[in-house]
């Protein structure tokens, strides 16, 4: 078997990754913990590893930051954030042991770092919360603080279930040692638990005013929040407004990334020193399945971190992007071939065409040959029709994008996107509210992150076990008039006008980390 491994995204040397945790920049540094076993690359003995990187693109592989403190009964070192006061970190974290159980008995615990965040060490007054200081509230499966400080205290959100409902609790400090009581900052009864609760403020200019919104509601003026957690689904995101007494009243919910909990889980985000909001988000391997490779090491890993996205508020709307920063990654533009039709001699498709397909690619299609890893860019409205975008390799192992104008609909279909049995290939899909005006696409060997128009994202995963999918085709479709459904045709009709697909607003690029970008792994 190949090696399946990503090669540009953040993940360990080996073994289990998951929820990205404590991110912050400091000091000239972007700090990344996750959960961790170092064991195996299942989940188990949870401990919190520690990357840190300069430019987002190369990371340097630290210590662990927790391990679990078996003499004081603790198991595993559940998810949390950092908070910096005065220049000295502070991490919370859910702590777990057989006395202080995930389900029921949760405790929240504190440790204080070196300057470098490399060493950690546990406040003795641990723990700092315990059920006991939710009061009446029963709450379940309560845990992964994030910590932040505004107006002079400190604020907490912490998830969990009330009553079989999701909920999320706000706590306040003076002192990051004696909390409030809770109050519910949201609950919902469409899941039954809010897990890695993130929650901030959206900045607006004085000088952009309120405008309508994907639902053509006027914004109201005022503290626009925004507060994401997971459901045991997809990442879920609520738009509000924060009043003085932290109450949020909800404006609109949606889905940040559609690609399902074993694609995008456990979105965690912090503050750069320029002031965006950056994310991260656990990519799971859990459509693998059972795929195993007993004939080498190949598979000795599960897990890894997306690619960093920007979280922007602008004009009204909340922009989800690629950060800027993932330019540097680009090595080479790739030029695009035009494709031929059957009927002059040469096959539509590379070497993968089944003999006997039908013929129903001619005139302008095109194809680019690029390397494991590359990154696919659609920028103007005018060339995008309807198209279907093919991901494939030599050996008939394929992943189809189809985007349909008329219905605003995008399918990602991976029925043929490897040979193995094991892995997932249902089909994963966007619903577009507008006309697509941008596509990005990050292919890193069994990644895809999907952007459309900066707001809508997919992640998901393949797993082509001949080679990676080094072949794109561009296959735009025509618009039937009368039905308004797409049908396979070289001439493109692009809202009636009969404009063709322009292949100059389209770009592709091979990537690969920075000269010198290896993981450092530091020595055992």
């Amino acid at each position: 078997m190949r090696d399946l491994r990503p090669r540009l995204h953040a993940m360990p040397p080996r073994n289990w990754m998951n929820d990205p945790n404590g991110l912050v920049w400091h000091d000239g540094w972007y700090h990344l913990f996750y959960q961790h076993n170092p064991y195996q690359p299942t989940w188990g003995s949870i401990h919190w590893g520690h990357l840190r990187s300069r430019d987002l693109l190369c990371w340097e592989e630290l210590p662990f930051a927790l391990i679990p403190d078996t003499a004081a009964g603790e198991e595993h070192c559940f998810s949390g954030n950092i908070v910096m006061v005065a220049g000295k970190p502070a991490l919370f974290y859910t702590s777990i042991g057989p006395d202080h159980d995930a389900h029921a008995h949760a405790e929240q615990w504190l440790a204080h770092g070196s300057p470098d965040l490399v060493d950690w060490q546990r406040d003795p007054r641990n723990p700092i919360l315990s059920v006991a200081d939710n009061g009446d509230l029963a709450v379940l499966e309560w845990r992964d603080p994030f910590v932040w400080q505004e107006d002079g205290r400190f604020c907490m959100v912490l998830g969990g279930t009330l009553d079989n409902q999701g909920c999320v609790l706000i706590y306040t400090s003076d002192d990051l040692i004696h909390w409030s009581s809770p109050q519910i900052l949201y609950r919902t009864s469409r899941f039954r638990g809010c897990e890695c609760p993130n929650y901030f403020a959206l900045s607006q200019t004085a000088n952009e005013p309120a405008v309508a919104n994907a639902d053509t509601q006027l914004l109201p003026d005022g503290d626009i929040r925004l507060l994401l957690y997971s459901p045991y689904d997809n990442v879920h995101a609520v738009l509000g407004r924060q009043t003085g007494d932290n109450r949020f009243d909800v404006m609109r919910e949606f889905n940040l990334d559609e690609g399902g909990a074993g694609a995008f889980y456990a979105a965690n985000t912090l503050l750069s020193p320029d002031g965006r909001r950056l994310m991260f988000g656990w990519i799971s391997d859990a459509a693998r399945g059972q795929l195993t490779d007993d004939a080498s090491r190949g598979l000795d890993w599960n897990g890894l971190q997306s690619f960093p996205r920007e979280i922007k508020w602008l004009d009204g709307r909340l922009l989800i992007r690629p950060v800027g920063e993932l330019a540097g990654l680009r090595q080479m533009l790739v030029e695009p071939q035009q494709m031929q039709s059957m009927s002059s001699g040469q096959p539509p498709l590379p070497e993968r065409m089944a003999a006997g397909q039908p013929d129903r690619f001619a005139g302008d299609q095109w194809f680019w040959r690029a390397g494991p890893a590359w990154e696919f860019l659609l920028t103007d409205p005018g060339a995008a029709p309807s198209f279907e975008l093919i991901l494939t390799n030599d050996a008939s192992e394929n992943a189809t994008l189809n985007y349909d104008a008329a219905t605003g609909r995008i399918d990602l279909d991976r029925s043929g996107s490897s040979t193995a049995v094991e892995v997932d290939k249902t089909a994963r899909s966007l619903q577009l509210d507008q006309p697509l005006q941008s596509l990005q696409i990050f292919y890193d060997n069994s990644v895809l992150e999907i952007f459309v128009n900066d707001q809508v994202c997919l992640t998901a995963r393949v797993y082509p076990l001949a080679a990676a999918y080094d072949r794109i085709l561009w296959i735009p479709q025509m618009v039937g008039r009368a039905s308004g459904h797409a049908s396979g045709c070289a001439c493109v009709q692009n809202n009636g006008s009969g404009s063709r697909a322009d292949i100059s607003e389209t770009s592709v690029w091979n990537l690969d980390l920075p000269a010198g970008g290896e993981l450092d792994v530091q020595a055992d």
